[in-house]
């Protein structure tokens, strides 16, 4: 049986690569180098003309440093950007309430909150879907690993905006 889901898994990630590379930035994307990443859905990075945007990742929601399973999700996403030499190409979906670039996030041909949500490092954040242009695969690929307990999933789970409703400062 764990065979057969695992199958699945690798299918369904198979088909979420090529389903990504088809729907990948173009050339005509500005790369950015990143220059610190906060937790898992926010960096800064630098332009060519070395102008720094703090950017907030479009779709998802990671958890927070100080939540349970917040550095591991860091961890995840460091990892993932070190891969492609800490460059990403990001898509503009504009800012947020707290001056932030909303952005989906590419690193090379890697929709990178599509790997973070595969990976259970990352919920969809569903009331901001329509900042999203990818929602409908992110949200499928999270309906997976849910199913398969990946990732945080296999916790006991304390969502992020929870979290940070509890810890108003």
């Amino acid at each position: 049986m764990n065979k057969i889901i695992g199958f699945f898994i690798f299918i369904f990630c198979v088909y979420s690569v090529f389903d990504a590379l088809s729907n990948s930035p173009s050339e005509e994307f500005t790369q950015y180098q990143i220059s610190s990443v906060h937790d898992g859905d926010t960096m800064r990075v630098r332009r060519p003309e070395n102008e720094e945007l703090k950017v907030r990742f479009a779709c998802i929601d990671a958890r927070e440093i100080g939540q349970q399973g917040g550095r591991s999700d860091l961890n995840f996403l460091i990892s993932l950007l070190q891969t492609h030499d800490n460059r990403v190409k990001l898509q503009i979906m504009g800012k947020d309430r707290f001056g932030r670039t909303i952005a989906v996030v590419w690193a090379g041909n890697v929709l990178v909150p599509l790997a973070q949500v595969e990976a259970g490092q990352a919920f969809v954040y569903h009331r901001y879907k329509d900042d999203c242009p990818y929602y409908q695969e992110i949200k499928e690929a999270e309906a997976i690993a849910q199913k398969n307990k990946v990732g945080l999933w296999g916790e006991k789970i304390e969502y992020p905006w929870e979290w940070r409703r509890r810890n108003k400062k």
